[in-house]
């Protein structure tokens, strides 16, 4: 299913399934508002493709969507055909990349922030802390324990802030509401909206419930294997 592009200046363009996709898109909507666009790695270019025609286009941010062989020369053409426009783009991402790739996005003068040592949204939050508020520190460390990063330099500071246990239940009853959730686009959308006026998990309604829902049906599959 193909997203309808609504007019819009300022768009990001994130990964849906996962935590740290969700973040990435609540912290951009946080410091500049705009549009989400919400995309699994297979349907990521033709969700994109609309965007080519999209003449209000101002602002343009895509989060935690890996590349690959099959994508990686629609992408760079894409975007190349969008900065013709002067479309401000930015790509904040922690997969693998091919060097060859970030030259040719930068010489398009599109901004790469690009760490295969940290997740997606620590690298949105870092890059645009100034703009975000306290809360968002928490959302980037919740992701970062989804996406087993919390390890890492920049993301083990942020958890550091908060307590340990309180950060770790709200990250996996995040990911068990997204996960759950991957056939409702609408409701995937609502957690972006809420994370970006700095909810926490357990203030968004029935999301613990869900989450034990969920776990329920996990602990079933482990019983009957």
């Amino acid at each position: 299913m193909v997203t309808k592009i609504k007019k819009s200046k300022i768009v990001c363009v994130s990964h849906k399934e996962d935590a740290d996709g969700i973040s990435s898109a609540a912290l951009i909507k946080q410091a500049f508002g705009g549009e989400t666009i919400l995309v699994d790695y297979p349907g990521m270019m033709e969700n994109m493709e609309p965007l080519r025609n999209d003449e209000s286009l101002k602002e343009l941010y895509i989060c935690d969507l890996g590349l690959n062989k099959q994508n990686e020369c629609n992408f760079v053409e894409l975007l190349a055909e969008l900065r013709k426009r002067s479309v401000k783009i930015a790509y904040i991402d922690h997969h693998d990349l091919d060097k060859k790739i970030i030259k040719q996005l930068e010489k398009i003068k599109v901004k790469v922030v690009h760490d295969t040592n940290e997740c997606a949204s620590v690298q949105v939050y870092h890059t645009y802390k100034k703009k975000l508020n306290d809360h968002a520190a928490f959302i980037a460390a919740c992701a970062s324990i989804t996406d087993y990063m919390e390890d890492r330099p920049l993301g083990s500071k942020l958890l550091q802030i908060f307590d340990r246990q309180f950060a770790l239940i709200s990250a996996t009853v995040m990911t068990y509401n997204i996960v759950g959730h991957q056939k409702e686009p609408e409701y995937l959308l609502y957690l972006v909206d809420e994370l970006s006026e700095s909810k926490y998990p357990h203030e968004i309604p029935n999301s613990f419930e869900f989450a034990q829902l969920q776990v329920e049906k996990l602990a079933l599959i482990i019983s009957k294997v």
